[in-house]
């Protein structure tokens, strides 16, 4: 499945036709479907042989299998995964079986085995509430495509550094702790962002909190305050005057803009 064939998925005609969870050794004979099936692998690795060739998916991957193909899968040792099946439209729909790797599960993850539950009617859904959920699915697919393939022409240092800010976007964090974490010096780090991404290290961290900051301040059961404690500025009056800067209004001006645009 190409970038551009997951676009759009929300105005299309989706339609989830079965949902489960492989959690066991035990292989899976081959088989085919009469619909498109996507299969991810939650733990452990598994093989799949499909047209004379053999797939490798590791956890955080997603198999693509078009229909009408026969595959096997040849698990090595326990594996968990979670599968869906749905019908599409031609132009979301993929021509060649392939695995794609998702540099953030956690969204498909959640929403497939949500469908799985539902599938198995462990959860009650409207049927036309699960077609959206398989929708919100692709079109999450194709940003995570986009992703990977930008962080494939990343130097995999930055890749490391890029991932220690997104997981500790709470925290405090200095040049001093990226290099240490990455044991290399700062003007080295300095490069390798200057190089690579044509900031410094502290700007990029200031515009992943002031991103982490908007999306937040949409929820709006979220204290400004709050917000301020989960985008890493226990003070909050450097908060806000480092968002009113960044954006021409305070926090709590910016939500109720945001708000009255909806």
């Amino acid at each position: 499945m190409e970038t551009s064939e997951y676009a759009r998925t929300a105005n299309q005609e989706i339609t989830l036709l079965f949902a489960g969870i492989h959690r066991r050794a035990k292989n899976v004979r081959e088989h085919a479907h009469e619909c498109m099936e996507l299969i991810l692998i939650r733990k452990g690795t598994c093989e799949v042989h499909v047209d004379g060739q053999t797939l490798t998916a590791h956890p955080g991957d997603i198999i693509a299998m078009p229909a009408h193909q026969v595959h096997d899968q040849i698990s090595h040792g326990h594996i968990d995964t979670v599968y869906c099946g749905f019908t599409a439209p031609p132009t979301l729909v993929c021509a060649e079986p392939h695995v794609v790797a998702l540099p953030d599960i956690s969204f498909i993850e959640q929403s497939m085995l949500l469908l799985s539950a539902i599938s198995l009617s462990q959860t009650q859904a409207a049927p036309e509430a699960a077609n959206l959920v398989m929708a919100a699915i692709l079109e999450q697919l194709q940003q995570q495509h986009v992703l990977h393939q930008e962080l494939e022409q990343t130097p995999p240092l930055l890749r490391v550094i890029l991932r220690y800010i997104n997981d500790h976007i709470d925290e405090p964090i200095t040049v001093e702790t990226l290099a240490a974490h990455t044991r290399m010096s700062s003007s080295n780090l300095h490069l390798l962002f200057r190089t690579h991404l044509k900031t410094s290290p502290m700007r990029y961290l200031h515009e992943q909190r002031m991103k982490a900051a908007r999306s937040a301040l949409m929820t709006p059961y979220l204290s400004v305050k709050e917000v301020a404690v989960i985008c890493g500025y226990p003070d909050v009056n450097h908060f806000v005057r480092t968002f009113r800067k960044a954006h021409g209004l305070p926090p709590g001006q910016w939500r109720k803009q945001q708000q009255n645009t909806l």
